[in-house]
């Protein structure tokens, strides 16, 4: 029979105390007895692993196994082994008793019995190190498939995630939720003052893997093309790997895959059948995730249909209730249709700094011609409005596949901002077959573009860098009044100015 044996609380210290002495850590002590780390992290939790990779251990670091193992598990795997041995001297009795006739045969069907029933009960269970194993196995090719590239706005082929990505930087603080005074704004409220304004605004940022480290269910908010759904892939792939929570199954979820699905399956039922067709079966699924042994990454609220967005975010809510022992991450744009999930914090992806920019035109460029490293972040230290672009990545992109092209940026700069522009307002979500939900029924894309130009134009003259919010509304107001059929009624025209304001927001994710 397969036996397993746990450390005690003082066991755990030998052995991490012999450990320290020895200079290992936890995967070059792994790799040295040809286990996995997780084993490892398991026996640090207290939890039983195989006795042979125990002893293994034990023998390794030169500790006596009997003086690290938990005593309450010894003795019940001693009481098992009694069980066992009573069992079998009962069929020994059983076999000698042949000249009793009948009674011979009643007795060893009540010892067969017996040994049918002990036989189910000391059947041993798969362990649940065995059980991450396969589950990491069986979605390990739709993870490498799903998120192991990269392929954004108009590049010809994909490229690998490792080879590109560039570390992400988390604000705790949400700066889009903050709420500032108008008085207090409008002190700013001049050219010389409005940078001076920003870098307050500033908040302390961590990377972003200590965000998940640090939160067990974490919101991760930013604007469009922020970089959030890459982190998202990248959080996978490296759990995966073992760089990152390698005890744990990683789960990546679409949202807007999942909202769509047919039949309309529970955030539950989607993630097992998934798991299904891969060989892995619901109730071992639900054994990992009642054990806490799974990663779930949900991407894209905001992308999910506005007919299905309270169906999904309930269901988020309760499937992170039944299962909370689980690490859980979601990405959304940070206005877009506000949702308190308990227990969640949220934070948001911060632009990227100088240092990310200049990783991020490194990492793109080391293979296709690194002559272009230096020249394109020379010229991004000579054009600062066009830096501002580059501490988007989605914009960064652009304007390395620009550069790429014509090893410099187009003379006139209005050229790249409205690229920048179509990109943002159209080509993003296009790219990725998103449908929003219509801003306003007279309100084209193009309509669009233009009243956010003429209150860009307006604001511009008048130097105005903060407006009140009924200031943009009456804006948006004298613009719509004079589409084709729309109505003349003041009131409905300031409760179409309100909605399509805060579409505006939801959309951009301001």
């Amino acid at each position: 029979m397969s036996r397993s044996l746990q450390a005690s609380e003082a066991g755990i210290k030998q052995i991490k105390s012999a450990m320290k002495q020895g200079g290992f850590t936890q995967k070059a002590l792994a790799e040295a007895l040809g286990i996995s780390r997780s084993t490892i992290t398991v026996l640090f939790r207290g939890e039983a692993i195989d006795k042979e990779n125990f002893d293994r251990l034990c023998d390794f670091l030169c500790l006596d196994w009997k003086e690290i193992r938990h005593e309450e598990a010894e003795q019940s795997l001693k009481t098992v082994e009694v069980k066992d041995e009573v069992t079998t001297n009962k069929q020994v009795g059983a076999d000698r008793l042949t000249a009793g006739g009948d009674i011979t045969v009643t007795i060893n069907q009540i010892v067969g019995n017996l040994d049918s029933s002990t036989k189910s009960k000391d059947k041993p269970k798969v362990s649940i190190e065995d059980l991450v194993k396969l589950a990491r196995d069986g979605c390990a090719e739709d993870i490498r498939e799903r998120c192991g590239t990269m392929r954004v706005l108009d590049m010809s082929q994909p490229v690998d995630l490792d080879r590109i990505y560039t570390d992400v930087n988390i604000i705790k603080d949400v700066i889009g939720r903050q709420r500032i005074g108008y008085d207090e704004v409008m002190e700013f409220n001049t050219r010389e003052h409005f940078e001076h304004f920003l870098v307050g605004t500033i908040k302390e940022r961590v990377m972003g893997f200590e965000a998940v480290e640090e939160f067990q269910k974490l919101v991760v908010l930013g604007k469009p093309g922020a970089g959030k759904t890459t982190f998202m892939k990248y959080l996978a792939m490296s759990c995966l790997a073992g760089r990152f929570h390698g005890e744990l199954v990683p789960i990546f979820v679409t949202l807007k895959a999942y909202a769509e699905e047919r039949g309309q399956p529970s955030l539950e039922n989607y993630i097992l059948t998934e798991f299904q067709k891969r060989e892995v079966v619901g109730d071992e699924v639900k054994r990992l995730l009642k054990e806490g042994r799974a990663l779930i990454l949900l991407d894209g609220l905001d992308e999910v249909k506005k007919e299905d967005d309270r169906r999904v975010k309930q269901d988020i809510d309760q499937f992170s209730r039944d299962w909370l022992k689980n690490r859980f991450a979601i990405t959304c744009r940070i206005a877009a249709r506000e949702y308190q999930f308990e227990k969640f914090t949220e934070v948001e992806v911060a632009d990227f700094d100088d240092g990310q920019i200049e990783t991020f035109v490194n990492n793109w460029f080391r293979e296709r011609d690194e002559s272009k490293v230096e020249r394109l972040l020379e010229r991004l230290k000579g054009n600062k409005p066009v830096k501002e672009l580059a501490k988007s990545p989605l914009l960064l992109t652009l304007l390395c596949l620009v550069f790429g092209e014509r090893n410099d940026f187009p003379p006139k700069r209005s050229e790249l901002y409205k690229e920048g522009l179509e990109v943002l307002m159209k080509k993003w979500d296009a790219k990725r077959n998103i449908e929003r939900e219509i801003i306003y029924q007279h309100l084209s894309p193009q309509n669009k573009e233009d009243m956010l130009g003429q209150i860009a134009f307006n604001t511009f003259v008048k130097g105005e860098y903060f407006f009140r919010q009924e200031d943009l509304q009456r804006q948006i107001k004298d613009y719509i009044c004079n589409l084709p059929e729309t109505s003349a009624d003041p009131d409905a025209l300031r409760l179409d100015s309100e909605v399509v304001l805060k579409a505006i927001e939801h959309h951009m994710g301001c």
